[in-house]
């Protein structure tokens, strides 16, 4: 197959207080993500298997649309400066009030889990 490659954007979403209580279990959370990401990267028989399985799609299929992804867990530094273009484009179709105060997005991100 020819193409590029596809970058799937997920954002976690977390309180402060759950981060406090709860940081151990959320580092274990980004771990096994990274570990699946891994296993995914390297077409591993294993996590070809559970995708075929959870897709109902045939396992050499998947093995091949698989060098279609890029399955790095990342926190970009440019998150925050993306996440408020989307929200004034957001603003400006009419999806969000008009007048609605935009956060800075950028005291929201927390890297300790993630590896930039």
């Amino acid at each position: 197959m020819t193409g590029g490659t596809y970058s799937q954007h997920s954002l976690y979403l977390s309180t402060e207080s759950a981060i406090s209580a709860k940081g151990e279990t959320i580092g274990k959370f980004f771990t096994a993500i990274g570990e699946a990401g891994t296993s995914l990267t390297n077409k591993s028989d294993e996590a070809v298997q559970a995708v075929a399985a959870a897709t109902q799609l045939d396992a050499d299929l998947v093995r091949t649309i698989l060098e279609e992804f890029d399955f790095t867990l990342q926190l970009t530094p440019d998150l925050a400066t993306k996440l408020q273009e989307l929200a004034e484009w957001a603003q400006g179709e009419g999806n969000n009030d008009a007048g609605a105060q935009l956060p800075d997005y950028a005291t929201f991100l927390d890297n300790q889990f993630v590896s930039s």
